[in-house]
């Protein structure tokens, strides 16, 4: 970037040295100065996309709350799954606890003693 610019200024100042009002350049000095100046922008470009991402040992707050998020769901989804089988339990736990504690006909002549 300092090379096209000082190029431009070299160019700037021999013109106003001839006491130019219109100064030409050369089609190879233009397309030199564009190709430098489109290297420091592709550079800069870079840097500043470097400069944004987080460094690895730093943690976002967003980070650090996702990762709560994602702790939170786990335990949501364990919690899920153990009453997902009880659910599923229950029917035959149900279903004993009926047989265990049915009632035996009894007869209708017993009588109740005091």
């Amino acid at each position: 970037m300092v090379s096209a610019l000082q190029q431009l200024q070299k160019i700037h100042d021999e013109a106003g040295e001839a006491g130019k009002a219109e100064i030409t350049i050369e089609r190879a000095t233009f397309k030199a100065i564009a190709t430098s100046i489109n290297e420091a922008y592709e550079q800069i470009k870079q840097y500043k996309e470097s400069e944004n991402k987080p460094v690895a040992t730093e943690e976002s707050p967003v980070l650090d709350t996702l990762k709560k998020i994602q702790a939170s769901i786990t335990i949501l989804e364990q919690k899920y799954e153990s009453i997902e089988t009880k659910v599923t339990e229950a029917p035959k736990t149900y279903a004993e606890m009926i047989k265990s504690t049915s009632i035996s006909p009894e007869p209708k002549d017993k009588k109740i003693e005091l």
